[in-house]
C-alpha cells in the first residue's frame, strides 16, 4: 500500500474520533441540569428529574434560575398550572415539546422551541 492511501486513512481516523468527541461534548451533562420524566404543571416535582454528576435522579422540588440547563423533553408538555412565576436562565425547550404560561411570569434569557404564551 502506498504513502497516500495511510495518509488518507489517518485523517479519516482523525475526522471520525473529532467527531465522536464532539458528540459526546454536546450531549453532556452538568451537575443540577433538570429534564422533564413527563408532562405536568412546572411546580410538580414529579416531572422533574436532575442530574446529581453521576445520573439522573428524581428531583426534590421544581428548577429555578439557580439550576443550570433545564429542558422540556420531546412531547413533554409542560404548564404553570393556575399561575405562578417560572424562572429559567437556560431554558431548552425540544421539538414537539410545550410550555404553557396561563398566568404569572416567566424570567428566562434562552429558548429554543416553542414558547406558548
Amino acid at each position: 500500500m502506498n504513502r497516500s492511501f495511510y495518509k488518507k486513512t489517518l485523517v479519516a481516523i482523525s475526522l471520525l474520533v473529532g467527531l465522536l468527541i464532539k458528540t459526546e461534548y454536546l450531549n453532556a451533562q452538568s451537575i443540577g441540569d433538570f429534564r422533564t420524566v413527563g408532562s405536568g404543571i412546572w411546580s410538580d416535582e414529579g416531572i422533574w428529574e436532575y442530574y446529581d454528576g453521576n445520573d439522573w435522579v428524581g428531583a426534590s422540588g421544581p428548577p429555578n434560575s439557580s439550576a443550570n440547563i433545564i429542558t422540556i423533553r420531546a412531547v413533554h408538555n409542560v404548564s404553570n398550572g393556575s399561575g405562578g412565576d417560572i424562572y429559567a436562565d437556560q431554558l431548552i425547550i425540544e421539538a414537539s415539546a410545550s410550555l404553557y404560561v396561563s398566568e404569572g411570569e416567566i424570567d428566562m434569557y434562552f429558548v429554543e422551541g416553542k414558547l406558548k404564551i
